[in-house]
């Protein structure tokens, strides 16, 4: 009885682990291309704090409270919010199987973008271009407010 307990234990605690290990290696943002992308020159993203924040700032302002970010990844990159935009709805529509449900040029971002993959919901915000002919990109896991 006792092995029979023990080797249940031990079944279970692998269950349980898988689903923990599968749970946070599952959002979108894990999955979204990183290698796209690449900035001009020698470009890095903190260089860019200020930009950084008025980023953040626009994309607050526009989402006023419909989303919370669950989770965020910036980049930098040396491509238009166009290109970008087109590169990561191919992935997230063909790859993915995501809906696009809304995009929108807003104020002092070049777009957002949200797609809804299952019960996710995954957006793209991308800046305007900044000194050096870059611009931040930026992957967002949300979730209704």
């Amino acid at each position: 009885m006792k092995r029979i307990t023990t080797t249940l234990s031990i079944i279970l605690l692998s269950v349980f682990s898988s689903i923990s290990v599968a749970g946070s290696t599952n959002m979108i943002i894990d999955k979204a291309p990183t290698n796209l992308f690449h900035p001009s020159g020698d470009a890095t993203l903190q260089q860019y704090k200020e930009q950084k924040d008025f980023m953040q700032e626009a994309l607050d302002s526009y989402w006023k409270g419909k989303f919370n970010i669950t989770e965020k990844k910036l980049f930098l990159s040396s491509s238009f919010g166009i290109g970008i935009k087109r590169q990561l709805d191919n992935y997230i529509v063909e790859d993915l199987h995501g809906e696009k449900i809304e995009e929108h040029v807003v104020d002092g971002l070049s777009s957002v973008t949200i797609w809804k993959v299952g019960d996710e919901y995954f957006s793209l915000a991308v800046s305007e271009m900044i000194p050096g002919g870059n611009a931040i990109y930026g992957y967002y896991e949300i979730a209704h407010a």
